[in-house]
Formats: C-alpha cells, structure tokens, sequence
C-alpha cells in the first residue's frame, strides 16, 4: 500500500507551495494586495514577478496556479482586469501564465494590455 502514496492528490495550497519555490528564485517577487486588487474590481493572482531582460526592458509575469485544467470565465475576466490595472500602475507590459497541476502541458502566456 505504499505506492499509494505516491499518487496522493495535492492540494491548491501544496500545490502553490511548490511552484512558489522555483518561481520566485527568477525575478523579482512583487506582492500583490488582493485587498487593492478587489477595491478596483479585480481578481486575487497567485503569484507575480518583475523581469528584468539583458537590454533592461522591465516586464511583470502573473501566474494563476490551479489543480484543474482550466479558468472560468468570470476568473479569466477577473484577471484580466488586474493584468491592466498593474500594467498601468507599474508602467511595463504584464504577461499572465496559467499554470494547471492537471495537465503539463497547459500553459498559456498572453499579453493582454
């Protein structure tokens, strides 16, 4: 019964704990107040860096982590609005990646201001 271990369902939080790690480890880390963001109509993200590239152009990644495969709409609007509002607070384009521990290979990047 030890193998079943292995295939043990992880959590939303363990999942974000462990993506943390390696994300974090790149960029700059910027904390993002899901109060603010909710005051303006936005929607909470998970996690945001500043990257800097080798010419110096600024840009900020956010990443949504889930355990499903997919946003709902209402989610994808949410987020939407808080890639435009810190792109317009920070003044650099913001990329959104959307990260699912279901499928590897889910992963969109789209700039969206």
């Amino acid at each position: 019964m030890s193998s079943d271990r292995n295939f043990k369902i992880k959590t939303g939080e363990e999942i974000e704990r462990v993506f943390s790690k390696s994300f974090h480890q790149q960029g700059i880390p910027i904390l993002v107040s899901p109060l603010v963001l909710h005051e303006y109509g936005c929607g909470q993200v998970d996690f945001c860096r500043m990257n800097i590239n080798r010419r110096g152009e600024k840009s900020a990644q956010l990443v949504e982590v889930k355990s499903g495969s997919n946003l709902s709409k209402k989610q994808y609007h949410r987020i939407k609005r808080s890639i435009n509002l810190l792109s317009q607070i920070l003044s650099i384009p913001v990329y959104f990646t959307f990260e699912s521990a279901c499928l590897t290979s889910d992963k969109e990047k789209t700039q969206l201001n």
